[in-house]
């Protein structure tokens, strides 16, 4: 019996940017590209600076419930790149649009401990992606960076219509891999994405802290908190 299974744990779900992805290289990547795209000339840093720093404080605001889910996703790095400096007319907006999925896809990567501990699970338990985005980005990453290979299950907001951390996104979650909520594990690094949804939904929470946030009071706890996805299979695995 793997040791998760002895520690009550007969399933795993995981968010996909900033928890198994390093997506920020990627996201400046992209923003460098639409921006050389629009102007003809490079970025410059002030400007890519902005652009990363609103991305940011967009997501601070989720998770400290101030804005909405419509303002996420596409609405978001319009918003960003506007307030960036970067205008583009209506005819420009389709290919800018190819940029920022191109490059997206392309220039993140996997945090260095997720290949191995996909392998250590892989064929073990049943493990699952439920990511927030459209559908053929983060499909783009996915198979870029070879996850369906040991991630068998993959659900995308911009595909199924529900939402972290709407009940629902993670009720689909634990029907896809058959196990009832409190048997699953839920890792991710939103506290008002994924923690939330995964604490309502009864599942085992783990909270991804990799640089140190703190977490929002206002929302409830994670059932632990970690620095990578090593520490967290560690924390999952231990008796009582």
């Amino acid at each position: 019996m793997h040791r998760l299974r002895a520690a009550g744990i007969y399933a795993v779900g995981f968010d996909l940017d900033g928890t198994l992805l390093d997506s920020e290289p990627a996201e400046a990547a992209a923003f460098e590209e639409m921006w050389r795209f629009i102007t003809g000339e490079p970025c410059p840093s002030a400007r890519l600076e902005v652009y990363l720093g609103e991305l940011e404080a967009i997501s601070l605001a989720w998770d400290e419930g101030r804005i909405s889910a419509e303002e996420l996703g596409g609405a978001a790095i319009r918003q960003a790149a506007l307030k960036a400096g970067l205008k583009a007319a209506p005819s420009q907006l389709p290919a800018l649009e190819e940029i920022y999925l191109e490059m997206a896809a392309a220039h993140g990567h996997l945090f260095p401990e997720v290949p191995g501990c996909l392998e250590q699970l892989s064929g073990r338990l049943p493990l699952a992606i439920l990511t927030n985005g459209p559908g053929p980005l983060q499909r783009r990453k996915i198979e870029r960076h070879g996850l369906e290979l040991r991630i068998q299950t993959v659900l995308i907001s911009g595909e199924t219509g529900s939402a972290k951390p709407e009940r629902d996104a993670f009720r689909r979650l634990a029907e896809a891999v058959g196990e009832v909520p409190e048997r699953i594990a839920f890792i991710g690094d939103s506290p008002g994405s994924d923690m939330l949804g995964a604490v309502l939904a009864g599942m085992r929470a783990v909270w991804l802290n990799r640089y140190g946030e703190t977490y929002p009071g206002r929302l409830p706890a994670p059932w632990a908190t970690v620095t990578d996805l090593r520490r967290a299979l560690a924390v999952l695995s231990a008796p009582g």
